[in-house]
Parts: structure tokens; sequence; C-alpha cells
């Protein structure tokens, strides 16, 4: 008797098992814990995780996904706070927006200037697990009674926004043409070059700001081919150093910079430190030192920041 208990103990122990093995490999997240997942990516500029999550046509690759979300005003850790609503979920398709507080940061690492802004996701279950496969800043999303249902999408629900990729290709060719008629007629001048500065993992900082900290000095006496300077003046008013502190000249307009790349190290808290520019303007007139930009680390974490161009006065 007491064998056929342990038996059928057995039985049900093993029957458990089986059942929440079944169940596990059923399962699927709900669709709005993509959408917060997503979002928690975002916020930590980890646009690659992000990317992962999500297979649309507008942005083909993680990098233009990051630009988006930039020029809509979110930055590192800027989320404060995430409300989801119009959430409607199918069988098969889902949409929900995002409602979200954002804000920015100064270098006390306070928030400030406040916003809110709605996004407003497409999803659909795919390999057992919900995919996003449209974002929208705009307007929501709708499911059709067919998408509610569980059935076939119809044509106005597959139908989004895609990107004109003729037109981008003609984009494509005319710039290249423009940078290879450019190039040839300045003789491969180094004013056309561009010095790339990684920003993405970096807190943006208003110019307001950056103008405490930062000022830019040209010389008056600038004259077609003949060197001249630009000094750049760095005040650290804080009670913290600033460290690995650059300015870069990001963008140049008829104008040869020689170090682009201003490394001023480490800045002490109450130090005021100057580095020069040495440039060459190539014509008379107007030239200037696009976008400037800034990076440097200011208690453990990384701020940015671009300034108006540098206009210089050349005759």
């Amino acid at each position: 008797m007491e064998k056929k208990i342990f038996i059928l103990i057995l039985f049900f122990i093993i029957a458990s098992i089986c059942l929440s093995g079944c169940s596990e490999k059923n399962w699927v997240k709900p669709a709005n814990e993509t959408v917060l997942n997503f979002l928690d990516d975002v916020n930590k500029t980890n646009f690659k995780a992000a990317h992962s999550i999500y297979e649309g046509d507008k942005y083909p690759y993680s990098e233009v996904l990051k630009q988006i979300f930039r020029d809509e005003g979110f930055v590192k850790d800027g989320i404060e706070d995430i409300d989801l609503k119009n959430q409607n979920v199918g069988d098969n398709k889902a949409v929900a927006t995002a409602h979200c507080r954002i804000t920015e940061f100064n270098l006390n690492r306070e928030r400030i200037n406040p916003s809110e802004t709605d996004v407003h996701f497409k999803l659909k279950k795919k390999d057992n697990q919900w995919i996003i496969t449209n974002i929208s800043f705009k307007k929501p999303y709708e499911l059709s009674k067919n998408d509610s249902s569980g059935l076939s999408a119809n044509a106005s629900d597959t139908n989004d926004e895609k990107p004109n990729y003729v037109l981008f290709i003609i984009i494509i060719i005319f710039s290249i043409l423009g940078v290879l008629i450019y190039s040839k007629k300045n003789n491969n001048s180094e004013s056309s070059n561009t010095h790339n500065v990684d920003l993405s993992d970096t807190y943006p900082l208003q110019k307001d700001t950056l103008a405490k900290v930062v000022r830019f000095v040209p010389s008056n006496q600038n004259k077609p081919g003949k060197k001249s300077k630009i000094d750049v003046w760095v005040k650290n008013s804080s009670r913290r150093p600033y460290n690995n502190f650059r300015v870069v000249a990001a963008h140049c307009n008829s104008l040869k910079v020689k170090n682009p790349t201003l490394d001023f190290g480490t800045i002490a808290p109450g130090q005021t430190v100057k580095q020069t520019w040495v440039v060459i303007p190539e014509v008379s007139g107007i030239v200037s030192i696009n976008k400037p930009t800034v990076v440097f680390e200011y208690m453990d974490e990384t701020y940015s920041g671009r300034f108006e161009p540098v206009w210089i006065r050349v005759q």
C-alpha cells in the first residue's frame, strides 16, 4: 500500500514539473513590459539593446534610433516617469502610448527643464514574444477589429509610413558628388575635415550653462594664409575638479585647424586655464569653427555640449 502511495506521489510530482515546463514555454511577457523595457534601454542610452526588440522600416540602425530620441529631448537618465495609456492588445498585435515626463540636468545633477511627451508604439507577437514594429511621436496607433480578434491584419494596419528610400538614395548620391567636387576644389584641404565626437553616453548641458565655463577669444588680426589663433578659456567655479576636459573643433568652415582637439586634462576647483587653437584662414571675409564641442567628467559623470559657431573676421 505504501509503495502505491509513493508511486502516486511521484507521478503527481513528475506531472507537475511537466505542466510547469509547458506553461513556461507558452508563457508570453505582456506587451506593456516590452514597451517599458525598450524605454528603459533608451533611458540608459543602450540603443543597441533597444533596437534588438524593434523590427521596423523607419529606424534600420540603432544609431538612427538614438538620433531620433535625442531630437525629441531624451537624454541619459532623463525619463522621470512613464504612464502607459491607450493600451489595446489583440491576439497577435498590440498598440500602446507611453506618456513620458523627461528632464535635462545641470552640473549638480539636478533635474531641470521638465517636459512631457508621448511615444506611441505598435507591436506584434513573434516567436512567442512581443516585438515593436513602429514608433511615432505624432499620433497614436489603432488596431482594427481584425487585429483585436486575432485575425490577420488588413492593409490599413500594415501600411504604416515608410521612409522614401528612393529619395534617400538621391540625397546620398548628390551628397557624395558635392563632397567630391568640394574636395577637388580645395585640393583635399584640411578645412573640410570633420572631427566627430561620440556624445552618446553623456549628459548634454545647455548653452547658457556652458557659457559660464568656456569662453572663445579669436585674434583680432587675421589674414588669409597666415597663422592666427583662437584662445579657449576654461573656468572651474565648482567645488569639484573637471576631469578629462576636452574642447574639439568639430566642423571647420574655410579654416585649417592645426590642433582640433584641446586636451585640458584635470581642471582644479577655482582654476582658470587657457589653451589655443592654431588656425590658418583660407579666404577673406568671415570664416568659422562650427559646433565647437565640449566633453568632460564631473563627479563620476560625463557631460557634453555644443556651442554656437566661433566667427572669425579675416581681412
